[in-house]
C-alpha cells in the first residue's frame, strides 16, 4: 500500500545543513518515510548494528558521501542504576 507522507514535502524543503529528527510512536513508518531521502546503504546507519554502532561512535562516516545520512533507531540510553545494600546508596 501506498501513502503519501504529509512531513515529506516539510522535511525536503528544509536545508541541507540542518539535521532533521523523526519522532513517533512504534511502527508508524518513521523509518520508511527517513529512506525515502537515502539513495544508497552508505547513507543509513543503524544503532542496532554493532558494526554501525562502532562508526557512528567513533565519527567513522564516510566524508565523501556529502549528503543525507540516516541515523535510525538512535535513542537516548536508559541509565543502568545498581543498588549497593551494604551503603544505601544508588550507583549510576
Amino acid at each position: 500500500m501506498n501513502f503519501t507522507r504529509y512531513l515529506k514535502p516539510s522535511i525536503k524543503a528544509d536545508p541541507r545543513d540542518k539535521m532533521v529528527f523523526i519522532g513517533g510512536p512504534r511502527q508508524v513508518g518513521k523509518t520508511t518515510l527517513a529512506n525515502t531521502f537515502i539513495k544508497s546503504d552508505q547513507q543509513y546507519l543503524t544503532w542496532d548494528d554493532l558494526n554501525d554502532r562502532g562508526k557512528i561512535k567513533t565519527h567513522q562516516i564516510d566524508p565523501q558521501l556529502k549528503t543525507v545520512v540516516l541515523f535510525d533507531e538512535c535513542l537516548k540510553p536508559r541509565k543502568r542504576v545498581a543498588r549497593d545494600r551494604e551503603k544505601s546508596i544508588n550507583v549510576v
